[in-house]
Parts: C-alpha cells; sequence; structure tokens
C-alpha cells in the first residue's frame, strides 16, 4: 500500500517513476564458455584480424584470439547468447573453412 501512494504521489508531482533493477538473482546466469576453432586459409596478419573482428560481433562473444600458426581461433563466449554455428557460420560466409570445433565450460 505504502508503495502504492509513493507511485501515485510521485506520478501527481510530476515525478518520473523507475522501476527497480534487476535483483543479481532474477538475472539470467552467464554461461561462459571457451570454444577453439580450427579455420583453414588465414594466411597473414590481415586474415587473422578479420576473422576475430567478425567473431567479437557476434552477440554473447567477449574476446577472440587468433593464433595465426596453429590457425585457431579461442573464443570466449556466453552459451545463452552466442553459438558455435554462428561463429562457424560468420567464418565460412567471408571465405574460411573452419575445420574443427570445440568447446568447453570456461
Amino acid at each position: 500500500m505504502k508503495k502504492l501512494i509513493l507511485v501515485l504521489t510521485l506520478a501527481f508531482a510530476g515525478a518520473t517513476v523507475i522501476p527497480p533493477l534487476a535483483s543479481p538473482a532474477q538475472a539470467a546466469p552467464v554461461k561462459t564458455k571457451i570454444a577453439v576453432l580450427t579455420i583453414d586459409g588465414m594466411t597473414c596478419s590481415g586474415c587473422a584480424h578479420g576473422v576475430s573482428g567478425m567473431l567479437e560481433r557476434i552477440a554473447g562473444v567477449q574476446r577472440a584470439e587468433i593464433n595465426l600458426q596453429k590457425k585457431t581461433a579461442t573464443v570466449r563466449y556466453d552459451a545463452s547468447r552466442a553459438s558455435l554455428s554462428a561463429m562457424k557460420k560468420s567464418i565460412e560466409e567471408a571465405g574460411f573453412k573452419v575445420r574443427r570445433m570445440q568447446s568447453r565450460a570456461a
């Protein structure tokens, strides 16, 4: 009842009512994972930089590190927002070939 009176009082006074923020218990848990993708076709630092940028533009990807010598991308991501298939699609649309994908908990 006190909340209703406060809301009505603020509304009539011309103030903006801001809803409370979600508590940490209500927020969706982050399912952080690490993926290692083996990528064929990366031949230079420009390729590596491009692949890294493509991966980091995917919602839920937190970081993408490229090892040009090993031809791998190590990706830290939120599995509730990003997927291996989205990463593969993005890389292959750019003309590279994903040969192998592995994922594990962070």
